[in-house]
């Protein structure tokens, strides 16, 4: 747990953007690891406290194309709520320019970099930034992207 915070106080020094707060919760039996929910970040009681339980669910996860290849680490875990906490409002506006790179780059033929990213920009987003095996294609957006919020 210690790294997934320490990536989100360097990522937002970077961005200087924080989380409202950060929960941990009993998710039962849910295979949620952690989600954003309007500038909250909630931990996974589950996952947090057995970094066993973490590492197996990744790497499943990773076997079934569900988040990026490479991105079996519990960095990937903070780096991608990050992502959700930082973009949320650009992306929930639909004429955002993140949106319209994003609707150009599938238009273009751009490959999702996981399963996870087909569900919602949102995800698509997340999963590409945190991304470290993708095409010249997807690294130009996400370049792009990054782009717009450092400039």
């Amino acid at each position: 747990m210690i790294s997934i915070l320490l990536n989100i106080i360097k990522m937002s020094k970077r961005f200087d953007k924080k989380f409202s707060s950060i929960t941990i919760i009993d998710y039962g039996n849910e295979s949620t690891i952690a989600e954003t929910v309007a500038g909250e970040l909630r931990l996974n009681s589950k996952f947090m406290n057995s970094l066993d339980a973490l590492r197996a669910i990744l790497n499943i996860w990773e076997k079934r194309n569900f988040i990026p290849k490479g991105c079996n680490t519990i960095q990937y875990v903070g780096k991608h709520e990050y992502f959700h906490l930082l973009y949320s409002d650009d992306i929930a506006n639909e004429n955002s320019k993140i949106n319209t790179l994003i609707r150009r780059y599938k238009k273009d033929g751009g490959k999702p970099v996981s399963e996870n990213s087909l569900l919602d920009n949102h995800e698509f987003i997340s999963d590409l930034l945190v991304s470290t095996n993708c095409d010249a294609k997807a690294r130009k957006l996400m370049e792009q992207v990054i782009t717009l919020k450092e400039g």
